[in-house]
């Protein structure tokens, strides 16, 4: 049965809530190629400020920028993050080894696919080709434990 009154009503959009004011400046994209290398950094850090701890981020965060700083020093020209490729991350993964540890590499290994990750994630970049650079096995070294007598002696 139809109402008596035939007018068709219509449905008013709701009003969407007030947006948060530390939300991300860079939105999704699906142009993979427009993302410039500044943007993403910071669309990434704005996202890992809020779900990391104080001490993990500050470590990401520095992971994050010393590739910055590598990526800017080593290779100028390249201006969008779609110009980083798997040899360029490598390559700075290498630098580390030379003058750090292999741990320490692999840190800024798991830093950087974090960054890729939530930028597939987010439709900045295709496909995180980090995933596919090996974690190096490291061998942890043990402290000598010296007994009470040992330490005595030596602490003399």
């Amino acid at each position: 049965m139809k109402p008596e009154n035939s007018q068709q009503t219509t449905l008013q959009p709701t009003q969407q809530p007030e947006q948060p004011t530390l939300q991300p400046t860079l939105q999704p994209t699906n142009q993979l190629n427009s993302v410039k290398l500044k943007d993403a950094f910071e669309f990434d850090l704005s996202l890992k400020s809020r779900t990391l701890r104080v001490s993990s981020l500050r470590s990401y965060k520095s992971h994050i920028n010393r590739f910055n700083a590598w990526i800017n020093k080593e290779y100028k020209e390249l201006k969008l993050i779609s110009d980083i490729q798997k040899k360029h991350v490598v390559e700075f993964l290498n630098h580390l080894v030379k003058t750090t540890s292999l741990r320490n590499r692999n840190n800024y290994r798991a830093s950087l696919s974090s960054f890729y990750t939530t930028l597939e994630d987010n439709e900045m970049v295709s496909y995180n080709f980090i995933k596919n650079i090996k974690v190096q096995k490291t061998q942890a070294t043990r402290n000598k434990t010296y007994t009470k007598i040992q330490k005595d002696t030596i602490f003399v």
